[in-house]
């Protein structure tokens, strides 16, 4: 199991709040600040947390740690990686019926869910804005809901928001509740 993570904030609390009251929430530069509403500590310390000083043409902004993810990719990394696990503990599984098979989905998708929320919620702690980015009309399955950008005060909260993705896509452990369901499903038909 890995370490817990500990996330130690280097972005001081008042200017935290000037970064939720001044951040752009609008536009193509959603999440970013405008240099001029901050004043030159402000920006020293929000660029030693990681942001990037990006100066565009027509309008410099300080940009956040950001990241997106993509829901659907990250439910099907899980599922690939619980059913090779599956496979690995019960080689025969791949005789089971079809009637197994969608019980053993089912109970996938519901870990899913939980692992899911849990996930969204620990990034909206640590975020201080998200957005739904539009859906790429080069890939039709995409949904409104499916990808999600996060912006952070500092990297170190974006890599842990990474990592926590990685984490959650892993098989469930070997005591984990899940395996106790699989091996209750009649494998037969």
């Amino acid at each position: 199991m890995p370490e817990p993570l500990e996330l130690q904030n280097p972005v001081p609390p008042a200017l935290r709040a000037a970064v939720d009251r001044l951040h752009l929430t609008e536009g193509q530069l959603f999440g970013t600040i405008p240099p001029e509403r901050l004043d030159r500590d402000q920006q020293q310390a929000l660029l030693q947390a990681g942001w990037t000083r990006r100066n565009y043409a027509d309008r410099p902004v300080l940009e956040p740690p950001h990241a997106e993810f993509d829901w659907e990719a990250l439910r099907r990394r899980h599922a690939e990686a619980t059913r090779a696990a599956l496979h690995t503990r019960w080689p025969e599984a791949a005789e089971w019926g079809a009637q197994a098979w969608a019980i053993i989905d089912e109970v996938l998708a519901s870990v899913w869910e939980e692992r899911e929320e849990e996930a969204r919620s620990l990034l909206a702690a640590w975020s201080f804005a998200a957005l739904w980015p539009a859906p790429d009309p080069g890939r039709p399955q995409d949904r409104m809901e499916g990808r999600q950008v996060f912006f952070f005060y500092a990297d170190s909260f974006r890599r842990a928001a990474e990592a926590a993705a990685a984490e959650i896509t892993r098989a469930p452990q070997a005591e984990d509740l899940f395996w106790t369901l699989v091996e209750a499903v009649p494998k037969g038909s």
